[in-house]
């Protein structure tokens, strides 16, 4: 009898237990869908309250970790603004001190939420969430307290999953492949439901593109006709650089396989297509464009795409027709869909030829070549110049007294640099060209094009060319040499003032990357993007332009 009583006590006091969880449970849900309202509006305060509320009642909560820290981190940012911004004008009653330059402990909110969950560490001190949620917010500076942080917390719960995402995340971002796939493994051991997981992985094995594309495939096959093959076929379609033909055929089977289910990600490899077909084949951008219409038809913008490549399509068929001043005033209404507008331009330039003449056309393409050059483009004014007697050299003498007066010098700066601890001068590098870029370890778009500025810099170098690429996150600067070396890049790296708004104060820039280009007198010629061999080889093109006019001017000056 007493066995039977002990036994139902235990049972008792389990459904205790399980109730005051599911009340936490509930109760935390409440508290952060309260503070995801009060973010909405703007009331930073309680919404930090409310998550720190969600927290308290379920440590558990991953994402209202997350949400407290972001939102923290937010919060602080916009006040030190004000504060600022305040001091500037004189009107800080308060008289509260603004640090105009807080290090990144401060800015990260560290000396804020580090004791937090310090605390929370110290009373609950088995549970592998709060030393994640340490680890989350130290990443974003110091990645190796994270790392250490991260390991903690699977060490603690060796079934927390997402300690192993971001251990393998930190370790991709390192370029260590081999330990990220270690874990991003673990990661789909432990949650096989979440595909998505298996994008990372697949990202891991980037170099062996033989087991890369392999992988891709075993992904579309085991996951049909959902959002994780769409991005698979995508992923493989790109690992094809520079053969248009294999993307084609990967584009158009992702067009009928998915199209009829309307995922919503396959809009990207689906306008990949379209850039494809708008350079060569305008009728079936067109028709690619209908269909995305079918698919998803509240998209404003790809109504608007619809629209410009309907206005393209017409226009073509008016100069068909000989009717070129019709094609003309059709082309002037339509907005380009942003990027290269090299169609638009291209028939322009026709109807100008057919109802101006081609010198007209001629001086059109000039001016938009000589500001943004085009492979396309740039061949197009070659013809029209021949037909006009112009010699290649007579064309480039009038691209380059344009570029010249619209040139402007860039402001010079002394930096540091991340190899030896020395300072470098903009003006050590006059009479050579220069590609001055702006960039950080985190930032994946510039991250993607290194390679393609090494081998310009490997091609150029040995004539005078040379890149500078300076680190706009002084955050990250223990990430940039191991960068480099892991990768073999052997362009300059220079790190900043500490202020945090150095280079937008004094360029202009917010945002990463973003590349300017040099002449030997240190002007401004050209601003080029770099993401594939097409804007590598506009790249060479300018570069040799600029070599070939330093050489010049050396000569003249001799």
């Amino acid at each position: 009898m007493r066995i039977v009583l002990v036994f139902l006590l235990m049972i008792c006091v389990r459904l205790i237990v399980q109730a005051a969880e599911g009340t936490s449970v509930s109760e935390a849900k409440t508290s952060y869908e309260k503070g995801e309202e009060f973010r909405k509006t703007g009331d930073s305060e309680k919404a930090i309250a409310e998550f720190r509320r969600a927290i308290e009642a379920d440590f558990n909560f991953e994402n209202a970790h997350n949400e407290f820290i972001k939102t923290t981190r937010a919060a602080r940012r916009e006040q030190r603004l004000k504060l600022a911004e305040a001091a500037k004008k004189g009107t800080n009653k308060e008289n509260t001190a603004v640090d105009t330059t807080p290090g990144p402990e401060v800015r990260f909110g560290a000396t804020e939420l580090g004791p937090i969950y310090q605390q929370w560490i110290m009373q609950h001190p088995d549970l592998a969430t709060l030393r994640w949620a340490l680890g989350k917010v130290y990443e974003p500076f110091d990645k190796n307290r994270a790392d250490e942080l991260f390991r903690e917390a699977i060490a603690k719960d060796p079934k927390f999953v997402s300690g192993y995402i971001d251990l393998g995340v930190l370790w991709a971002f390192r370029d260590e492949t081999t330990k990220a796939r270690e874990y991003f493994k673990k990661a789909i051991e432990l949650k096989p439901e979440d595909t998505s997981l298996l994008i990372s992985y697949a990202r891991t094995l980037r170099r062996d593109l033989p087991e890369y594309r392999k992988y891709l495939q075993e992904i579309i096959t085991r996951n049909p006709k959902t959002k994780i093959a769409v991005t698979a076929t995508s992923m493989l379609a790109s690992s094809f650089e520079g053969d248009v033909v294999a993307q084609v055929e990967i584009y158009e089977r992702s067009r009928r396989e998915y199209g009829p289910l309307k995922l919503s990600n396959l809009q990207f490899p689906m306008l990949e297509l379209f850039d494809i077909y708008a350079k060569s084949d305008p009728e079936k951008a067109l028709a690619l464009v209908h269909d995305l219409e079918q698919w998803f038809p509240k998209d404003a913008d790809i109504k608007k795409l619809s629209e410009f490549q309907k206005g393209i399509v017409e226009a073509k068929q008016m100069l068909a027709s000989s009717q070129a001043k019709k094609a003309f005033a059709k082309l002037e209404t339509l907005k380009p869909p942003p990027g290269p507008a090299t169609q638009l331009h291209l028939l322009k330039a026709q109807a100008v030829a057919q109802s101006k003449g081609m010198r007209q056309a001629y001086d059109l393409l000039a001016g938009i070549v000589a500001k943004n050059p085009d492979l396309l483009l740039n061949s197009a004014l070659l013809d029209y110049g021949k037909k006009l007697g112009l010699t290649e050299s007579q064309i480039e003498d009038e691209l380059w007294r344009t570029r010249s007066s619209n040139s402007n010098p860039f402001k010079p700066f002394e930096l540091i640099s991340y190899a030896d601890g020395k300072p470098v001068k903009l003006s050590d590098y006059r009479g050579r060209v220069v590609l001055v870029n702006f960039w950080f370890p985190s930032c994946g778009f510039c991250r993607e094009e290194f390679p393609y500025l090494q081998k310009v810099l490997n091609k150029y170098k040995s004539r005078g060319f040379e890149v500078l690429a300076i680190n706009t996150t002084r955050d990250e600067d223990a990430e940039v040499v191991p960068l480099m070396e892991k990768n073999g890049y052997t362009f300059l790296t220079l790190k900043p003032p500490p202020s945090p708004n150095w280079v937008r104060n004094t360029y202009n820039i917010s945002a990463a990357p973003m590349n300017f280009l040099l002449d030997a007198e240190g002007r401004v010629i050209f601003q080029p993007g770099l993401h594939d061999p097409e804007t590598q080889r506009i790249l060479e093109l300018e570069v040799e332009t600029l070599l070939m006019h330093a050489g010049d001017a050396a000569a003249n000056k001799k």
